[in-house]
């Protein structure tokens, strides 16, 4: 479906509601939101998808009864209709405020996937997410758009949306594993010998994205970290993983996020709420990262509002009670309270 010049926002719903986070499925993003009811989530949980040209549904944040982090629950181990292993997400049971993080004390203890990030080091495994792990795993190199590299891993189903929830600027496939225990003792190895990370956080990859190296500069440092995880993997006495040269190609949707750091473009940084200016629509995306132009009232007519585009870090507002906010000067604008 072609949203370019549509006069659509997407599907989120009217009254206050929790924002989850922005997932990846086939190449595009998701919005994974949870409904509140008497100030509590329900625990109902639903999806709206996103498109080029939708309105960006600018958020107020909650300072109500429902105010504040939610817990995120926990992912359950299990086997679907066909016998594979798979994870699912399973509201928390007591509803419980967080602090900071994702999950309380009582969803941490019940998360079935955090184990299988230790499991070549002994965690123990409930039999489908031991099931899970089972299966062949990649190993990959990321780089940013500020040149600095990390090492990952990522299941068979989740080759591809493992990246683009990454926001990387480019990456390759550097090995192939037979399982998660396999590939996670060759991250490991990779970052003892190289000092190569694991993690990037998020307020790092916002700024590298509004702030790029040039293109020929993120790609001359991630062949060269590329190079060197090649050379150590070729010298290891596994038998257990294959070495690849595959790289990860970002999807049509991401794929202005990728030319942005060659033709040299400017970007700032969003606000997700009240002092947003003008309406914008969604251009791209990349990770938690959406980017929006200036809004036209006419799609044929010239843009109206800023012309820079904004990138906006959606990870701000996870686990947070939200509310989408109305179009500027709108009745429902005056009316809204609140929550």
């Amino acid at each position: 479906m072609n949203h370019l010049h549509e006069a659509t926002r997407v599907e989120l719903p009217e009254e206050p509601f929790i924002w989850r986070d922005v997932s990846w499925h086939e190449r595009h993003p998701l919005i994974r939101y949870e409904t509140i009811r008497d100030g509590l989530p329900t625990g109902e949980r639903h999806t709206a998808s996103l498109g080029p040209g939708d309105l960006f549904p600018f958020l107020r944040t909650g300072d109500g009864p429902a105010s504040g982090m939610w817990c995120n629950g926990f992912a359950h181990a299990e086997f679907d209709e066909d016998g594979a292993a798979r994870f699912r997400q399973v509201p928390c049971p007591k509803s419980n405020r967080i602090a900071k993080g994702q999950q309380c004390p009582l969803c941490l203890h019940l998360d079935r996937f955090l184990p299988i990030h230790r499991a070549h080091r002994g965690a123990q495994l409930t039999e489908a997410a031991r099931a899970y792990v089972d299966r062949p795993h990649w190993l990959y190199v990321a780089t940013f758009p500020d040149g600095s590299s990390k090492v990952g891993t990522a299941h068979e189903r989740s080759k591809t949306s493992r990246l683009d929830q990454q926001a990387v600027a480019c990456a390759r496939y550097v090995a192939l594993a037979r399982d998660g225990r396999t590939v996670r003792d060759l991250e490991d190895a990779v970052s003892r010998a190289l000092k190569l990370t694991q993690v990037k956080r998020v307020a790092a990859k916002l700024a590298g994205w509004l702030s790029p190296l040039a293109e020929e500069s993120i790609v001359r440092n991630h062949e060269r970290v590329v190079s060197q995880v090649r050379d150590f993997l070729d010298e290891l006495d596994v038998e257990e993983f294959s070495a690849v040269d595959e790289p990860w190609r970002p999807g049509e949707f991401s794929e202005p996020f990728m030319a942005h750091v060659s033709n040299g473009t400017m970007w700032e940084a969003g606000s997700l709420g009240e002092d947003r200016g003008g309406d914008r629509r969604i251009a791209s995306g990349s990770g938690p990262f959406l980017l929006t132009g200036p809004s036209r009232s006419d799609p044929g007519g010239p843009p109206a509002g800023p012309e820079v585009p904004s990138l906006m870090n959606m990870s701000s507002v996870k686990n947070r009670a939200c509310r989408v906010l109305p179009a500027p000067n709108s009745r429902a604008e005056e009316q809204i309270r609140l929550f």
